[in-house]
């Protein structure tokens, strides 16, 4: 019996590493909740960023749109 559950639990697994991959993991964030939102100098710590002192996508203004990655994809682009 145990020879039947194993493969669905395999691939009910597959599925999940799968749904992670997938562009519904990534959200859009452009705020300019950052304490130095408007200053001229991208400070969200994303790529091409000058420094790093806000959460990612709270500089709008200054870094533009951003792409933020949820759970273990937690990049900010």
């Amino acid at each position: 019996m145990s020879h039947r559950t194993l493969p669905h639990l395999f691939i009910g697994s597959l599925l999940f590493i799968g749904m992670t991959l997938t562009s519904s993991c990534v959200k859009t964030v452009c705020d300019n909740t950052c304490t130095y939102a408007y200053d001229g100098a991208c400070d969200d710590g994303g790529s091409g960023s000058s420094f790093s002192v806000c959460d990612c996508g709270t500089d709008c203004y200054d870094c533009g749109e951003r792409k933020k990655g949820l759970g273990a994809a937690s990049t900010c682009n």
